[in-house]
């Protein structure tokens, strides 16, 4: 059986890109740094009880954020305490805390001064007592809201995308690495790295069990959403706020919001990042690009839109000489489309990366580690590879 081509670790972007960020955090020169006296206060709070609560607060309060909140209130092995909640929108601030101060009564304390709204609820939350924040807010706004809460010395778990251009993209990435230096621990919102089925499941890949790979693709199906006639009363840039999914500079371009935690799956199967794409189609219904990695790997890069009513979903397949891989269900087949192996308990779950962050911050581990800047490097791959095909479908 071809054997998969495997990079030696000089050859790895991925394991460069962490490389340098590593060396880049040797020289600490920590006097004086606001991050570092608020993170050791916070550190010093946490560290005091093993069963002392994590303060934690929430910045974009939208279905991502109750999502999260929830996933975090959920932890088991962390005692979670909800203390402030931030949104540009006192509605969507409202709404997140009634669907979490139900089920979740005694772990939700957020009175009127834990609320915050506005332009400036960043900034409010950031000053506040809370000890870790979601950052589930328009990524449009990403840069500028980690910077805030990083210099606060806040612990930080960000959702994807970490940014929605390749400056901003390269700028969080040393953000990442003085929080991850100053001891702040910082994860992002690549919950498929810290799922089990699919730890093994690469492993299988990565020993050649479908030979050498070939293909792979990447397919989001999803109805065209109809977003409501704007109100006289509602400004331009309120409206663009509100539904910054469809904003192309608030939220990203589609492939960047949508496609990017699908892309580092292919990324960390093939063991690197592509080197170059090109546009394959571009139209309202479908957008399509198609990346070349080193290895002759091919990757095939969809979104398109289906009528109103009609199934929308998602699917990452990946063709070898001997064999294909269905990954989001982890399951793998031979040639003649047998099944071959199959990972136990192959689901999304968002539990193990929350579960995962909220115990570093309860334990105190977050350290300038290797471990910690191959989770940064790996998201800012990740990133930048979307950003290579938003550019191919924007050039061709």
């Amino acid at each position: 059986m071809d054997q998969p081509e495997r990079k030696s670790t000089t050859d790895n972007r991925r394991d460069f890109l962490r490389d340098s960020l590593m060396l880049a955090a040797v020289p600490a020169a920590l006097a004086g740094n606001v991050a570092q006296a608020a993170f050791v206060a916070a550190k010093s709070t946490v560290n005091a009880s093993a069963t002392q609560s994590i303060r934690v607060g929430v910045l974009g309060c939208g279905r991502r954020g109750l999502q999260l909140t929830r996933t975090a209130l959920d932890c088991s092995a962390a005692n979670v305490q909800v203390d402030g909640l931030a949104d540009i929108f006192p509605d969507r601030v409202q709404q997140l805390y009634r669907s979490i101060n139900g089920n979740f009564v005694d772990r939700v304390s957020v009175g009127s001064s834990g609320r915050y709204t506005g332009l400036r609820a960043a900034e409010q939350l950031a000053a506040s007592d809370v000890q870790a924040v979601i950052v589930a807010a328009a990524p449009g706004f990403r840069l500028s809201h980690l910077r805030l809460l990083a210099d606060a010395g806040k612990h930080l778990y960000v959702e994807r995308p970490i940014a929605t251009t390749r400056e901003e993209t390269l700028q969080v990435a040393e953000l990442a690495r003085q929080a991850c230096q100053h001891g702040q621990v910082i994860q992002f919102g690549m919950q498929h790295r810290y799922q089990p089925f699919f730890t093994t499941l690469v492993e299988q890949l990565h020993q050649g069990v479908i030979g050498r790979l070939l293909l792979a693709r990447v397919s989001l199906e999803r109805p065209a959403e109809q977003l409501p006639a704007r109100s006289k009363r509602v400004s331009d840039y309120d409206y663009r706020l509100r539904y910054w999914q469809q904003d192309s500079l608030l939220g990203g371009h589609p492939l960047v919001e949508q496609l990017s935690g699908q892309m580092d799956m292919v990324n960390w199967i093939a063991g690197s990042a592509p080197v170059s794409a090109v546009r394959s189609a571009a139209s309202d219904q479908e957008l399509a690009v198609e990346m070349t990695y080193s290895s002759g790997l091919k990757l095939d890069c969809q979104l398109s839109s289906v009528a109103p009513g009609q199934a929308s979903g998602l699917s990452v397949l990946v063709q070898g000489t001997e064999g294909w891989c269905d990954v989001l269900k982890g399951k793998i087949f031979n040639q003649s489309n047998r099944l071959q192996w199959s990972a136990p308990g192959a689901s999304a779950d968002m539990q193990p990366v929350i579960d995962t962050w909220l115990n570093n911050v309860q334990s105190g581990l977050g350290t300038c580690s290797y471990q910690a800047l191959d989770h940064v490097a790996a998201a800012v791959e990740a990133n930048l590879t979307a950003l290579l095909g938003q550019a191919a479908l924007a050039k061709g």
